[in-house]
């Protein structure tokens, strides 16, 4: 049993979860748009409702354009870290904080870039964020392996 998040691209979503039902399993519905960090930890408490508990959580939100290091606007810059950083983290942060509460052994999943560890032109400010999430990840790792909870990234890209 799974919940697909989507943003804008409801149709999308409803195909994926006419194919997860089809195929015998079981899914639901979540709208948020993760620039707004208080939908992400919406997002967060909804989910875990609807399935009565979470042991398995895939952060796969991003957003990525090219935008040269002086062109970036407080807009983009607030747009990569709203998105790739505030809102993974936070919603990071409800789940485990639920999975620490209800004894869960459970398994974080993120996905980031090759930016976030080797930046290409271009890709600076995005890169910075994918970065930032790379090494919460780490800490968050750390900080939730004695309650039995894993914590991987997986970075995504060529080098």
């Amino acid at each position: 049993e799974v919940v697909i998040h989507y943003n804008k691209n409801k149709h999308q979503a409803e195909i994926t979860l006419n194919n997860i039902n089809y195929a015998g399993g079981k899914a639901h519905l979540l709208q948020a748009d993760l620039f707004d960090t208080s939908q992400a930890i919406r997002l967060g408490e909804e989910a875990w409702d609807m399935l009565h508990g979470i042991d398995f959580l895939i952060n796969n939100a991003g957003v990525s354009y090219k935008k040269d290091f002086l062109e970036p606007t407080l807009e983009d810059i607030d747009h990569f870290t709203n998105i790739n950083f505030k809102s993974t983290l936070l919603l990071t942060k409800v789940i485990a904080k639920k999975m620490v509460q209800s004894n869960i052994a459970g398994s974080i999943y993120t996905i980031t870039s090759v930016n976030g560890i080797q930046p290409g032109a271009g890709f600076s400010v995005y890169g910075a964020t994918k970065g930032a999430i790379e090494t919460l990840m780490k800490g968050v790792a750390l900080e939730l392996a004695p309650n039995n909870i894993r914590v991987n990234t997986f970075v995504l890209g060529e080098i």
